[in-house]
């Protein structure tokens, strides 16, 4: 049995996306404020897919993951829409409080930069809007877990027997916004 911590950052609730910083209005009229999320992408708990990954495995691939800044895809619903880019860290300009994309006690924690800028797809403001209204208020992530990286367990529950894959390593391809 797993446990876990008390979430590094405190956000509406546990897993959710926030927004964590909306900027003041650019001088262009096209543009929109920059606007800084979070949440987790990866929590320690048995996914709906019937996976865990664990954060052995999800530390072992992030600084690959955040190392060239052009590759570093939030997505949106696992499409081929960027929304934003995972920033490996962010500093809030006021109150210099430091917010990182790392992995913790509880899971993958994500900082994302929305694309804000006047040549964003229109689809964005809606993103945008769906984000702040809590509708969409989840990160998930996409990658490639090679199958000798992969136990199948069972373990007892509140809901009786689960069974499920406990991922050891993986290859992380992107991070999306989608819905709970």
């Amino acid at each position: 049995v797993r446990t876990l911590a008390v979430p590094q950052y405190a956000l509406r609730g546990y897993g959710q996306v926030a927004v964590i910083h909306r900027g003041p209005q650019p001088s262009d009229p096209g543009e929109l404020p920059e606007v800084i999320i979070a949440g987790y992408a990866s929590p320690q708990v048995v996914d709906r897919e019937k996976h865990l990954i664990t954060r052995e495995a999800l530390a072992g691939d992030l600084p690959r993951f955040l190392a060239h800044p052009k590759f570093r895809n939030a997505m949106l619903l696992h499409s081929n829409v960027q929304v934003a880019e995972v920033l490996p860290y962010w500093e809030h300009p006021e109150s210099g409080q430091r917010w990182e994309t790392k992995v913790d006690d509880v899971g993958l924690f994500i900082v994302a930069r929305v694309r804000t800028d006047k040549f964003r797809p229109k689809i964005l403001d809606k993103v945008l809007a769906d984000v702040e209204a809590g509708k969409i208020s989840s990160f998930s992530i996409s990658a490639d877990a090679p199958f000798e990286s992969r136990r199948y367990e069972c373990a007892d529950g509140p809901q009786g027997k689960t069974c499920f894959w406990v991922i050891d390593s993986v290859e992380l391809y992107e991070v999306t916004l989608c819905f709970p």
